[in-house]
């Protein structure tokens, strides 16, 4: 689990410009586990290591996304079983889901619309099994940001 400051982020990892968008960048400690492979405990232990260091309780965890496990099969029970667990704990004010809004932003050609039959990210958004695309990372910033900017920190 990567645990780092909206701000330190921008640059690297999102467009400036949809960040310039949220009212509260400062001192937001944003936790992304990109495919979560790891156990929900090793995650909680993760995260409650980093909040711990904050002075403050401005930090969320984002969804992170489930590859290519579809809906049903065992490798997504169990990574569903391991979601649950963490959100169980960091609570849904601290959880930023994203699944839903990438899933709205198929391009709408069969392979789309299978993965989101599937309940995964389109292919589209996707660069291989995990990555997304820069389409992808611009629909999952404004899914943080638009939660950034609903608390009231």
């Amino acid at each position: 689990i990567i645990g780092i400051a909206l701000n330190a982020i921008v640059d690297f990892f999102f467009r400036r410009d949809i960040i310039e968008h949220c009212d509260v960048i400062n001192d937001v400690l944003v936790i992304m586990d990109g495919g979560f492979d790891g156990t929900s405990a090793d995650a909680i232990i993760a995260i409650d290591g980093m909040v711990a260091n904050l002075t403050h309780n401005k930090w969320v965890w984002v969804q992170p996304s489930p590859g290519e496990w579809i809906e049903g099969s065992g490798d997504r029970i169990n990574w569903n079983t391991r979601v649950s667990e963490v959100l169980a704990h960091v609570g849904s004010d601290h959880y930023v889901e994203c699944l839903t809004a990438l899933k709205a932003g198929n391009d709408g050609s069969a392979n789309d619309l299978q993965d989101v039959a599937d309940n995964i990210v389109p292919r589209s958004l996707r660069t291989d099994t995990i990555h997304e695309t820069v389409t992808g990372t611009d629909i999952r910033t404004l899914e943080i940001v638009n939660f950034i900017n609903s608390k009231v920190w």
